[in-house]
Formats: structure tokens, C-alpha cells, sequence
């Protein structure tokens, strides 16, 4: 079994790259369970007030991803009186992933981490991860297709966020609780050694270890949320867009990394 995570622009522009990875792990007998966050750009529309303006960008973004996925306009009635709440975006994600996967011959069925209680969260934390839901959909030979970022607060008893980045959290946790990695797709190649943007020969870094990576992560790389690594599990990150791009791969806290004494050079822009 494997988790496969893909963020919000994956999801928005690479749904048959990700029909694609699905079927490779079944084809070599590895069950996937997916973890998607919202398309690109609608969490940012949702946590702002909703006007009529903004409930029509938030429809026609989805209505566009229908038509490029090449779906029937009809997909839109799960989506159309979801309410305006944060979590929405993952759970209209879930809705139009799995029935994308059905079309391309993969039996998938979107859960939402807070309704099915997979996550429960306080202050913003995974505390339990219950895989009640994600079972039954495997035993039903289907693909979960689970809702990053969302969860459901224990103390609340409410819907509750992750926080940025949250849908990392979400597949790590779902990882270490089923006791296999986690692919968390994205759209850099895997955690480069210095800021790309900065300086023009940084490299990915092929192999990390658990302390590297929260150290990285707690000092300014934005790739993974530090709570990402609060959970032991292997964790893969890779690039959707390139199959040949080189990954990188951090390690389980009881396993050793024989790196160099300078991994990665990280700066905090406070201006």
C-alpha cells in the first residue's frame, strides 16, 4: 500500500498524470490511497467573505477543470450548494478526482477526513487518524480518494483546517498510521539544497533524515509543513509535471542518512 499526495496544482492541471500513477501502483500490486487539496487558488477565494462574485469564480474554476478533464457538465451538481467553509475545496477536489478516476477505469470514491472522522484534530494537530472509512473503501476493491487539510476537531466537534500545507499533514498522518510511505507530489523537483530562485546552482537533495528535514522545514524551506514530520513515515517528494525529475527521499526517525556536513543553505525573508 502507498499514500499519494498531490497539492493544489497537480490536482488542477494533471489528472490523467495522476489516473496514470494510480494505475501503475495497482498494476504492480500496491494499493493507493489519494490525498488531494483544492485546486490551485480556491482555498485563498474561500477564506474570504462570500460574495455572489466570489461563489462564481469558485464555480467557474471547477466548471473549467470539468471541461479540460472532459467530464459531463453534470459533475457540477455535487459541487454547486457545497457551503462556504475553508475545507470546501478539498471535498469538491475529492468529488471531481474520484469521478475522474471512474471515467479512466479506476473504481474511487471520495472521503471527507472530517464527515467519514478519519482525521480529528485539536488546534490544528492530527491527534488520532480512525481508518474505518478508508478501509471499507479498499475492501470494496476502491480507490479512497481522501480530503487533505480537512478534519474534524475533537473539542469543537466541529469541520476544522490544518492549517497552510495541510493536506501534507493529512497524507503523513494517513501513512504512519497505515505503516507505509507517502509520495507528496508537487511542483518543484523533490527539496533542493539552496532557493532556486536565489541561487542558480542549487541541486536536489536525494536523501534526507527525519531531523534534517524538520530543521529545514522549521527554518524557512517551504515545501513541507514542519507537523508533516511530526508523523514517522517514509515520505518521497516528488515533481507531478516531470516523471524523470530526481526525487527526494526522507527517512523514518529509527533510520540514518550518510549525508555531507552542509545539506542545504535556507534564509528567512523578513522585509
Amino acid at each position: 500500500m502507498v499514500v499519494l499526495k498531490y497539492g493544489g496544482t497537480s490536482v488542477a492541471c494533471c489528472p490523467e498524470t495522476m489516473a496514470q500513477h494510480v494505475k501503475r501502483h495497482v498494476a504492480e500490486g500496491v494499493r493507493p490511497v489519494v490525498v488531494v487539496s483544492a485546486l490551485a487558488g480556491v482555498t485563498d477565494l474561500l477564506i474570504l467573505p462570500e460574495t455572489p462574485e466570489a461563489r462564481g469564480t469558485f464555480l467557474g474554476i471547477h466548471r473549467r477543470w470539468i471541461k479540460q478533464a472532459q467530464l459531463p457538465p453534470e459533475m457540477m451538481r455535487g459541487i454547486e450548494h457545497l457551503p462556504w467553509h475553508p475545507s470546501v475545496g478539498e471535498k469538491a477536489a475529492s468529488i471531481l478526482v474520484a469521478q475522474y478516476f471512474g471515467r479512466q477505469g479506476i473504481p474511487a470514491k471520495e472521503i471527507w477526513a472530517d464527515e467519514d472522522r478519519v482525521v480529528l484534530s485539536s488546534r490544528e494537530r492530527v491527534v488520532r487518524v480512525q481508518l474505518r472509512a478508508v478501509q471499507n473503501c479498499l475492501d470494496r476493491n476502491f480507490v479512497p480518494v481522501v480530503t487533505g487539510f480537512v478534519s474534524f476537531d475533537v473539542h469543537s466537534q466541529t469541520t476544522a483546517c490544518l492549517g497552510r500545507s495541510g493536506s501534507d499533514v493529512t497524507a503523513a498522518a494517513l501513512a504512519d498510521a497505515l505503516s507505509v510511505p507517502a509520495y507528496i507530489y508537487t511542483d518543484v523537483d523533490g527539496i533542493m539544497s539552496a532557493d532556486p530562485g536565489i541561487c542558480d546552482n542549487a541541486r536536489t537533495i536525494p536523501v534526507l533524515s527525519r531531523q534534517e528535514a524538520m530543521e529545514m522545514a522549521c527554518s524557512g524551506a517551504r515545501v513541507l509543513h514542519p507537523h508533516t514530520l511530526m508523523h514517522d513515515t517514509e515520505l518521497i517528494v516528488a515533481n507531478t509535471f516531470d516523471e524523470m525529475a530526481p526525487t527526494t527521499r526522507i527517512l523514518r526517525k529509527d533510520e540514518a542518512a550518510a549525508a555531507p556536513p552542509v545539506q542545504s543553505i535556507l534564509c528567512v525573508d523578513r522585509c
